[in-house]
């Protein structure tokens, strides 16, 4: 399958350069970034996780545990403990359609790592047969509503709320 070839290229992740200057190791969630991802999503501010999940009184623990179980995830670490500094995952909603979302800690947005892990995830979708990647985002959220316009061709729906992003055929 191709999914899997996908995930064994990216399986060792790589690393890349931020438009700062800064470097990041990308790769893929495994299971036991549970708690990883768990500490991470409990340290974004509040802004933040709401922009993440469109609500508050998150139960991070189990959201981690939700997005590695049901769902493809790329993480950007950085720093000598591999500190998780973004997450980005899609859900499956059908066999051709996924729900895409980005979480940057709030010291590294503005650098492009929601962009570079975008380009990551839609391999990723693309190689799973994703024709559709549909991203729910808060109208106040302007960087990921300039991530994902940019790649929307000014598509983006007045509200902001949801963008189904298609591959060229």
């Amino acid at each position: 399958m191709l999914l899997d070839q996908t995930q064994v290229a990216l399986e060792g992740g790589t690393d890349v350069v931020l438009r700062d200057g800064s470097t990041v190791h990308v790769r893929p969630t495994v299971p036991d970034d549970v708690e990883g991802l768990a500490g991470f999503l409990g340290a974004l501010s509040e802004e933040a996780r709401w922009f993440r999940f469109l609500g508050s009184g998150l139960d991070v623990r189990r959201a981690a545990t939700e997005l590695i179980a049901h769902g493809s995830g790329l993480l950007a670490v950085a720093g000598p403990d591999d500190d998780i500094v973004a997450h980005a995952s899609f859900v499956p909603e059908t066999a051709d359609r996924a729900e895409l979302a980005f979480a940057v800690a709030d010291a590294w947005q503005g650098r492009g790592i929601a962009t570079l892990l975008l380009a990551h995830l839609a391999q990723l979708a693309e190689a799973a047969g994703i024709v559709t990647l549909n991203a729910w985002v808060h109208p106040a959220n302007h960087r990921m509503l300039r991530v994902l316009s940019a790649i929307a061709s000014g598509r983006w729906p007045p509200s902001g709320t949801c963008l189904p992003l298609r591959r060229s055929p």
